[in-house]
């Protein structure tokens, strides 16, 4: 008989994480998002921090994955808003059906942006939701919402005597009424109106507070921040303010097509805002002339909401003429115009939100998704969701989420499994609550006893036997699991380092372990460094796979191939990549690339010497 070294094995991918959340999903951090007390930067949002769901509604971040410098795309919608996004960054995109799917940008630029008809119109081929109005906490403020909006458009703030311009009577009388002035008007030769004390002495402009405007000129005026971020009820008054006086809206024939237009670029950024705060999709035009620019705002609001713009009679009865005609646009979508590689990486970062469509508003209210590691899974995709992590995202081409709220859920779904490219159990700590509870209703007993602990340990362990055989059928097979820490002696001791293991009964825990290809964990870690006697820190997601003691961990990899300790930014292709090879092949490959380029500029350097001396 004669020994042969085994050289080769066979590999599964049944994977496994445990640990904290979140993946490699990107959105630029230098575009703005939308807190309830503010806008700031994407990049300096913290965890615990809150955003606005799709609904206006406030939702928690509760992962924040920095991702480094990657290639920046700017996506740009049909009515001109834009913002900067990686390639691999995911989105909610509508369906036919107004269901929503989670589709990468890759993907979408993969099937087209655009497509042109039979009579040369061009139009998008996904669209996101638009969002509803956000929901600000009231805050008091001084002068009246309309009254500042009023002012705004059409009040000369440089004047020492509070003067309104406008040939509506109606609109001179409305404010007085709410000041509590009397008014009386210039001259007949123009359309300039006074304010008056009971004593009939003038309004001095100064007597209002308009929060930082008084003495600016038309071109320098601008909206509060007291009330860009207020009630829904003071933001609605102070856009009638500003729509009465210098909005516009159009015929009937246009369908009552709406604008607002002014020479101060601020106030142009604010009345977006504004807009945008209330629920509304909105594009921007300028018009660039010798002396300034004027910009035109056009807010897309659906003909039964119009009356919601004015007071002003005769442009209320116009936005009422439309009210019931909704057989033109309802604005419940809006198309993905453009998508342009701006040709460099910018540093970005991605986060996990709190609510069920994991959707959230980002730059200039745009509607997005937070981030998953599900989602870098190929082909088709099997979700056993425990966890509602995808239950709310209806299944598109590639992805199917069978929600699993009973054990008799999760059995069901695993008949469907072999139907499918990749498999992801989220998470299999949930599906072990889920047989707890089907033993105990079985048994007609509230709490565990030891037989069933036995009894769910031999059925748990049969699920991963099945995943296992699903995985060397060549199926990419996930596994989630919670963590938790156990520490090493039975006193803690703070110099001895907790052991972190998947949170599943122990027997359970030790049979994944064995039975998966890769064991990981991940973990968000804060990095400091000393910049010119500055401490500067930066976190940073990633999966640690190997070389800590600490963590229960394995990778089973073809013999010879070294495996780096932690992974940043990680996907499924690079994580099951580095235990056969095909990772490793491509960073040697890239790194020959980067090594090749100065060698090729040294050569023409050199030979642009020996011309210069020939001539």
């Amino acid at each position: 008989m004669k020994l042969q070294k085994l050289t080769k094995i066979k590999l599964h991918t049944l994977t496994t994480f445990y640990g904290e959340p979140g993946s490699g999903k990107a959105e630029y951090i230098g575009n703005v998002i939308h807190t309830p007390s503010g806008i700031k930067l994407f990049g300096d949002l913290k965890v615990g921090d809150f955003v606005f769901d799709r609904f206006g509604k406030p939702t928690k971040v509760v992962g924040i994955f920095p991702q480094g410098d990657l290639d920046a795309y700017e996506v740009e919608l049909t009515d001109g808003r834009k913002g900067v996004y990686n390639d691999e960054h995911l989105w909610g995109i509508l369906t036919s059906r107004n269901n929503i799917s989670v589709k990468s940008l890759k993907q979408l630029v993969g099937e087209g942006i655009s497509r042109v008809d039979e009579k040369g119109n061009t139009h998008s081929i996904h669209s996101i939701p638009t969002h509803s109005w956000v929901m600000y906490e009231e805050k008091p403020v001084e002068t009246d919402p309309y009254v500042l909006g009023a002012f705004l458009a059409n009040g000369s703030l440089t004047s020492k005597y509070l003067t309104l311009s406008t040939s509506d009577e109606f609109i001179v009388k409305k404010v007085a009424d709410i000041l509590g002035y009397t008014y009386k008007k210039n001259s007949d030769k123009n359309y300039n109106w006074s304010f008056y004390l009971e004593e009939g002495k003038k309004v001095k402009t100064s007597d209002i507070n308009f929060y930082g405007n008084l003495d600016k000129l038309s071109h320098e005026k601008f909206i509060p921040e007291e009330y860009l971020i207020n009630s829904k009820e003071i933001r609605s008054n102070l856009l009638k303010g500003l729509m009465d006086n210098d909005g516009t809206i159009g015929t009937k024939q246009n369908g009552c097509k709406v604008g607002y237009s002014t020479s101060s670029e601020q106030l142009m950024k604010d009345f977006t805002r504004l807009v945008g705060s209330l629920g509304y999709c909105y594009g921007v035009s300028e018009d660039k002339r010798k002396d300034n620019t004027n910009y035109t705002i056009i807010p897309q609001v659906p003909n039964s909401e119009k009356k919601h713009l004015f007071t002003l009679p005769r442009k209320l009865d116009r936005a009422l003429s439309v009210e019931h005609n909704e057989l033109r646009k309802d604005f419940k979508r809006v198309g993905i115009k453009a998508v342009r590689p701006l040709g460099k990486k910018l540093p970005m970062m991605c986060i996990k939100v709190d609510n069920a469509e994991e959707l959230y508003l980002s730059n200039a209210f745009i509607v997005t998704h937070n981030t998953t590691f599900i989602n870098t899974l190929p082909g088709s995709v099997l979700v056993i969701d425990t966890d509602r992590g995808l239950a709310s995202v209806s299944p598109d081409e590639r992805f199917a989420v069978a929600e699993c709220h009973t054990w008799d859920d999760v059995v069901e779904a695993m008949n469907f499994a072999k139907g499918f490219d990749s498999i992801a159990v989220d998470h299999f700590t949930g599906v072990q609550e889920l047989l707890y509870k089907h033993l105990m209703e079985k048994a007609s007993s509230k709490k565990m006893t030891l037989p069933m602990y036995g009894e769910a340990s031999t059925i748990l362990k049969g699920l991963i036997d099945e995943l296992v055989a699903i995985s060397y059928a060549g199926k990419n097979v996930y596994v989630i699991c919670q963590q938790k820490s156990v520490n090493l002696e039975d006193v803690v001791d703070e110099n001895i380092p907790a052991s972190i293991i998947p949170n599943l009964m122990e027997s359970v825990g030790k049979y994944l372990t064995a039975s998966s290809r890769v064991i990981g964990h991940t973990e968000r870690v804060l990095k400091s460094k000393v910049i010119k006697g500055v401490k500067k820190s930066k976190d940073f997601y990633q999966v640690r796979l190997s070389g800590n003691p600490a963590y229960n961990l394995k990778v089973t990899r073809k013999p010879g191939l070294s495996i780096p300790e932690t992974v940043t930014n990680p996907t499924w292709d690079v994580v099951v990549g580095y235990t056969d090879g095909t990772t490793q092949a491509k960073v040697k490959e890239e790194t020959k690339e980067v090594e090749e380029k100065p060698k090729a500029k040294e050569t023409k350097s050199k030979e642009a010497k020996e011309e210069t001396k020939g001539e």
